[in-house]
C-alpha cells in the first residue's frame, strides 16, 4: 500500500517521469513489490548491496 501511495503522489502531484527504488538481493518480498507496481531491475548496486529498480511512467 505504501508503494502505491508513493507512486500515485509521484504520478499525480509531482508528475515525476521516472521513479527508482532499491531492494536487497536476498529480499525476494521486496523485489517482487516493486516488480508488481511496474518497476523493472535495472542494475545491481554492489558498493550498496543493493538492486536498483526503475519505473518510467
Amino acid at each position: 500500500q505504501l508503494v502505491s501511495a508513493a507512486l500515485a503522489v509521484a504520478d499525480d502531484q509531482l508528475e515525476l517521469p521516472e521513479v527508482w527504488g532499491m531492494a536487497h538481493p536476498e529480499n525476494r518480498a521486496s523485489q517482487r513489490v516493486l516488480e508488481k507496481a511496474g518497476f523493472v531491475h535495472a542494475r545491481p548496486l554492489p558498493e550498496r548491496q543493493r538492486l536498483l529498480y526503475r519505473r518510467s511512467r
